[in-house]
């Protein structure tokens, strides 16, 4: 945007001013464009950092619960049920906001022709309404990216946590499987069932896991690349 008034003062400035109805439909282009950019915001206040995190937090919960079961030899349905609850819908609203992130505009001007802003600057910035305009979508658009991007990096987190994090937990969790003292054909029969479960959460629900963190990484990244481009944007 720097470079949209480095010309204001040449011979840019009478085909500006020449377009009035263009620089009119500009200023409604920016009021209509930050109202939209508002209800984008409306997903990212209503999942914030914590939400996330809360799935990370939840899951190892989890997993101590079943260490605790295996040490009694009691069952470890239930909690192994918890965990894939717990996962498929972390994955679910990782998925999710890497959607809404896909609506973010990949800049402040994605739906404008940036030439037809060049030329008409001259003459929009003395208009008041514009202006003020201008300088609202501009705000609007940085708040989101800035919402989106705590909420998108949160997500990753929580979500690199849940994958970095469980093998050791479930190798600790087998290391008290092996201790166990039940002999014979049911002691066989148990623990086989222990680990055939446990291979769930640490192979097929961490499989989820991996592929939701790729598409949140690559989430991170589109947000990068917006924020570059507001952040060097001018207010007028």
């Amino acid at each position: 945007m720097a470079d949209s008034q480095m010309n204001e003062g040449t011979v840019l400035a009478p085909s500006a001013l020449a377009n009035e109805n263009k620089a009119a439909g500009s200023k409604e282009f920016f009021i209509k464009t930050a109202k939209y950019l508002l209800t984008i915001i409306g997903f990212f206040i209503k999942h914030p950092a914590k939400l996330y995190l809360g799935y990370h937090k939840m899951h190892f919960e989890m997993l101590l619960r079943v260490l605790i079961a295996v040490r009694k030899a009691e069952p470890i349905e239930k909690q192994i049920k918890e965990i894939e609850e717990n996962i498929n819908k972390s994955v679910e609203e990782s998925n999710l906001l890497s959607t809404e992130v896909r609506k973010v505009p990949s800049s402040p001007w994605a739906d404008m022709n940036p030439l037809l802003l060049i030329l008409l600057l001259p003459a929009l910035k003395n208009d008041p309404e514009f202006v003020k305009a201008y300088n609202t979508h501009l705000d609007t658009y940085e708040n989101l990216v800035q919402k989106a991007m705590e909420s998108a990096e949160a997500c990753l987190d929580a979500g690199s946590q849940i994958q970095s994090g469980t093998p050791p937990k479930i190798q600790e969790i087998r290391d008290e499987i092996e201790k166990l003292s039940i002999s014979g054909n049911i002691g066989t029969i148990i623990k086989a069932s222990y680990i055939e479960r446990l291979h769930l959460v640490e192979f097929d629900l961490g499989q989820k896991v991996r592929e939701a963190n790729g598409a949140t990484q690559d989430s991170i990244k589109y947000l990068w690349a917006c924020w570059e481009k507001v952040r060097t944007a001018v207010r007028l």
